[in-house]
């Protein structure tokens, strides 16, 4: 990572090294460290002022989810076999591992009070697990599809769940007693958030609006906020619960070209009034946050990057021009200048670009190629014989680890972990996890 400054105009920082999209990202509460979560199954801990990379967590599946504790010391990520682990930001093998779903872990989240981790997953349910101990405490069991997003509230008494066929609702955490329900009438839900104080939830559609409602009751407020017609990937409260963020991911996560696919947008939530909007990548933009003291946001995206973006001056004299310019002026000049993607900064020597129809991806100029699997294989299965192949000698992944680069947010489980014991049948071919059945 490199970072220079540019006279009086801020630049932001690009954060290099994922081989995938990244589509996780967390700031520490002390606002010192970012985590970026990605397909390419690592997360990165970045140092937030310099952009110094601290420690890359292999953690063997793709990271879709991630969240800091409360301390800043562990990152929680989504990982292999329906888990999710709590690692050590600064190295070490996982702290904990919480297993027992059974389905991928879709979404990940801590309780404020640092007690308690949640867990969503592709088998509908959500878990509630201690902190300390990775001890099971409950399992919420009412929605009926994939849990698409969760999230605390801010005193960690709440807990907000959405799904993947347009249900979210509010349940007191450790009862589970439900306390409300919303039911998005466009679309899939893809984010729930809390806002800071606590008493407002805003979800993101995949049509493309954001939807604002009472925390207490689950009523709508106010019209729904329209981000064009593409998918809405992400939301964020403002620190101080006024503004609010959107990305609009689009066409171009399946692969096709648009030109309104990249778009971060800024809202005044009592006004609905789009303060502004910018394309933080060239390409489609996945996940953002604030800093915690609001001076920052921070974006990941398909470009494989993630970037730090620094709030605009607040002082007249900061926006350079002649004196006698108005400041309207003065501030659309600023604006052009800042977000034009003008400002660039030197590239890492490792790294690479490679352009295509819909955007640019960063990648490593060296492709690591894996010779052989990173644990022993499984042993042969009981009930087959002595006739069977035995491929596992020239095996260069165990089968529960994901062994091929992985191009989806929807398909990160391309592993054959979810095959078990026992043999099985694919297209007529008897197989078990050493190999093939004659």
């Amino acid at each position: 990572v490199s970072v220079i400054p540019v006279n009086e105009y801020p630049a932001y920082q690009s954060l290099e090294g994922h081989d995938g999209d990244v589509w996780a990202l967390d700031v520490s509460p002390d606002g010192r460290y970012v985590a970026s979560g990605s397909l390419d199954q690592t997360a990165k801990i970045w140092e937030m002022e310099t952009g110094r990379l601290i420690h890359t967590i292999h953690a063997q599946f793709p990271v879709i989810a991630l969240a800091f504790t409360t301390d800043g010391q562990h990152l929680v990520t989504t990982a292999q076999r329906n888990s999710a682990k709590v690692w050590p930001i600064r190295g070490g093998d996982a702290a904990l591992e919480l297993s027992g779903h059974g389905g991928w872990v879709t979404s990940v989240a801590v309780d404020p009070k640092g007690r308690w981790i949640a867990t969503g997953s592709r088998d509908g349910k959500a878990r509630l697990w201690d902190s300390g101990s990775g001890e099971l405490l409950r399992t919420y069991s009412e929605h009926a599809e994939s849990v698409s997003s969760l999230a605390f509230s801010p005193d960690g008494e709440r807990l907000a769940t959405a799904d993947r066929v347009r249900h979210a609702l509010v349940r007191e955490t450790m009862t589970g007693r439900q306390l409300c329900q919303m039911n998005a009438p466009r679309g899939i839900v893809t984010r729930i958030v809390f806002s800071p104080d606590g008493r407002l939830l805003a979800t993101a559609l995949y049509n493309g609006f954001a939807r604002i409602w009472d925390a207490e009751t689950g009523e709508a407020i106010g019209s729904p906020i329209k981000s064009g017609n593409d998918w809405m990937r992400w939301i964020a409260f403002s620190p101080d619960g006024k503004r609010l963020l959107t990305t609009q991911a689009g066409s171009a996560a399946a692969g096709r070209d648009g030109a309104g696919n990249k778009i971060v947008e800024l809202w005044d939530i009592a006004s609905r009034r789009r303060l502004w909007d910018f394309s933080p990548h060239n390409a489609p933009a996945y996940v953002m946050c604030f800093s915690p003291d609001g001076r920052r946001i921070i974006t990941g995206g398909g470009d494989n990057t993630v970037r730090v973006w620094t709030a605009f001056p607040w002082m007249p004299e900061d926006y350079p021009d002649t004196e006698s310019s108005p400041m309207e002026s003065r501030l659309e000049s600023f604006k052009r200048d800042y977000w034009s993607g003008a400002i660039r900064q030197p590239r890492p020597r490792n790294r690479k670009i490679e352009s295509y129809s819909w955007g640019e991806k960063n990648v490593s100029r060296h492709v690591e190629i894996i010779s052989s699997p990173s644990r022993p294989i499984t042993p042969r299965a009981s009930d087959t014989d002595e006739n069977q192949i035995d491929l596992s000698t020239i095996y260069n992944a165990a089968l529960d680890e994901v062994w091929q680069p992985i191009h989806s947010y929807f398909s990160p489980d391309l592993d054959l972990a979810a095959l078990g014991p026992g043999t099985h049948v694919f297209e007529g071919v008897r197989v078990d996890i050493r190999g093939v059945v004659q």
